[in-house]
């Protein structure tokens, strides 16, 4: 079976959903629609996720370092680097 996944996007002014493999027809919803307002909460929340996560990741990258890897080059002397 063949597994497929879903994705979307929404131009930020014009409101327009685009749906990956059909870029060509966007999805213009009515001014006044309710998933109208619901859509751009969910790529306002996901925006504001990817910019939170980032540190979290940075803090991640610095539990170790390429110096570890050295032998002889002990923690003390990764921490002053």
């Amino acid at each position: 079976m063949e597994s497929r996944t879903a994705a979307a996007s929404i131009a930020k002014r014009e409101e327009i959903i685009y749906v990956y493999g059909q870029e060509d027809e966007p999805v213009v919803l009515d001014r006044f629609s309710p998933i109208l307002h619901l859509i751009p909460s969910i790529r306002d929340e996901a925006h504001r996720f990817a910019v939170d996560v980032p540190p979290f990741a940075a803090d991640a990258r610095q539990l170790s370092s390429e110096l570890d890897a050295i032998r002889g080059v002990g923690s003390g002397r990764c921490q002053k680097c």
